[in-house]
């Protein structure tokens, strides 16, 4: 992996959306509930006045996904900062499972849904989930990885990316293990609360996770943690 300067990296899970009250895997995007949006507020304030991003300077990211395209859009107008839209930046495909909430997932697949469960509980390798029509996982890492690596040339100091959960856990993987190809064995499950941020830094000489899944900016907490 190239790294050029330094370099800090907010990853901010898209807010409290209609998914995640319906608790939905994956799908084609839900709008943000009310506490949502509220929710992205604080997240401005506390970037502001206690992360003091470099708002002149900072790059805006974020996919075309309803929930975290609304997400980005408030964080843009506050912050009158334009936003750049990735595709390589969506949500992996859940195949069979896409857009089905859990009950719904364990009524029509349970196996299926259940090796899933099994996975997020860290006592099933990603690679043995095997999800039917889901995108490949090697697919999946290679985008997130393509993206991470075309940023890390680009000369700013702060960047914001506005994502799902998947998205969240590809990055912390990548940036962790600083690997350029997908390695199933090795590839953990991490926590993502809506609305919640992660922090990573990047040097010349390594990256570091500085914080992940932090929240307590909110004057809510989430709802629907983690959903």
């Amino acid at each position: 992996m190239v790294i050029c300067i330094l370099m800090r990296i907010f990853f901010i899970r898209h807010a409290e959306s209609i998914k995640s009250v319906e608790d939905r895997h994956g799908g084609g995007g839900h709008p943000l509930t009310l506490q949502g949006k509220e929710d992205v507020l604080d997240l401005i304030d506390w970037l502001i006045n206690v992360e003091k991003i470099e708002i002149e300077s900072c790059m805006l990211f974020c996919s075309n996904l309803t929930q975290v395209k609304e997400t980005g859009a408030i964080i843009s107008s506050k912050l009158n900062i334009p936003i750049s839209i990735d595709d390589r930046l969506k949500n992996i495909y859940l195949g069979i499972l896409d857009g089905l909430s859990t009950k719904e997932a364990e009524t029509k697949y349970p196996n299926v849904a259940n090796r899933l469960t099994l996975w997020r509980e860290q006592k099933l390798s990603i690679e043995e989930v095997n999800i039917p029509q889901s995108e490949s996982l090697k697919q999946f890492y290679d985008r997130i990885y393509e993206f991470l690596e075309e940023l890390f040339l680009s000369k700013v100091e702060d960047v914001v990316i506005v994502g799902t959960r998947s998205v969240g856990v590809a990055i912390t993987n990548i940036i962790k293990s600083r690997l350029s190809s997908f390695d199933g064995k090795k590839y953990v499950r991490y926590n993502f609360d809506p609305g919640s941020a992660s922090l990573y830094y990047i040097s010349k000489i390594k990256s570091s996770v500085i914080y992940l899944n932090t929240t307590s900016y909110l004057k809510n907490k989430p709802n629907f943690p983690d959903k």
